[in-house]
């Protein structure tokens, strides 16, 4: 029975990655098309939306959904299980609390595309309204600005923590490297150095829009993945499309996790 639950979990887990994976392919497909051919760059939603209006696009973005709903149900096991072994001291619950948001934030995209599917074009509401809102419902809380500006602190701090995993190549570590050819090696390490630190650009940026927001008390300061995208572009379209082709390798290296990322068993 418990051999059962751990396949099961590693074939959500699997499952996940690939949804995930998908998500920033199309993300980086349509930033690089707005580098080069004009118009807006898409957040995970827009993104998702324009899966949907492919063929078969109601029946992939349902896939994605299940998908990004076993990746939350994975976080949620790191987290409560401590399957990657963080321990329960403060720097382990603090990681272990990372899991939990991060199930929460892809709970929240597999919801998206749900209500995508059943309503048969999604809802009203952007991501970045949604953010917005929801900064500004913290900064009408006691010392609200106080946690916006802390929040965007921690989100730099990641982003320069997942920027040293991508130098280090730490994450080498997270692969069965003993199934991979050499070739596979190859394009793996290169898509993760280059995707997690596209990846991490964008936690930095999102990090400078919430101080932003705290310092100047607006929560329209606030800002998701479309807004760091756009901003972005504001710079040069040729900055955008490093980005996009990062978040596209990004996407690439979520697909070598889905095939041979250690899942590891629950201990407790």
């Amino acid at each position: 029975m418990e051999q059962t639950k751990t396949q099961g979990l590693e074939a959500v887990a699997r499952a996940g990655y690939f949804a995930k994976g998908v998500v920033y392919f199309m993300v980086g497909l349509l930033a690089a098309t707005a580098a080069f051919q004009g118009g807006d760059p898409q957040g995970n939603r827009g993104a998702l939306q324009a899966l949907f209006q492919q063929p078969f696009g109601r029946v992939a973005l349902a896939l994605v959904g299940l998908g990004l709903l076993g990746y939350a149900v994975w976080k949620f096991a790191q987290a409560i299980r401590d399957t990657e072994h963080k321990g329960s001291d403060v720097s382990g619950y603090v990681q272990r609390g990372g899991f939990v948001l991060s199930g929460l934030a892809h709970l929240s995209i597999a919801f998206f595309c749900a209500q995508t599917v059943l309503s048969g074009g999604g809802t009203n509401s952007s991501s970045t309204e949604n953010a917005q809102s929801a900064t500004a419902s913290v900064m009408n809380q006691p010392f609200g600005q106080w946690l916006i500006g802390l929040a965007g602190l921690v989100l730099i701090a990641f982003g320069l923590f997942r920027m040293s995993i991508a130098w280090n190549r730490s994450f080498k570590s997270k692969f069965h490297l003993e199934q991979m050819s050499s070739h596979e090696k190859e394009i793996a390490v290169k898509a993760g150095v280059f995707g997690i630190a596209a990846r991490a650009v964008v936690f930095g940026l999102t990090g400078v829009f919430l101080i932003k927001a705290a310092l100047t008390a607006n929560p329209q300061q606030a800002g998701t993945l479309q807004q760091v995208l756009k901003t972005v572009e504001q710079q040069g379209t040729w900055y955008l499309a490093v980005l996009a082709f990062g978040l596209i390798a990004y996407a690439v290296f979520q697909g070598f996790m889905a095939r041979y990322r250690h899942i590891k068993p629950a201990t407790a």
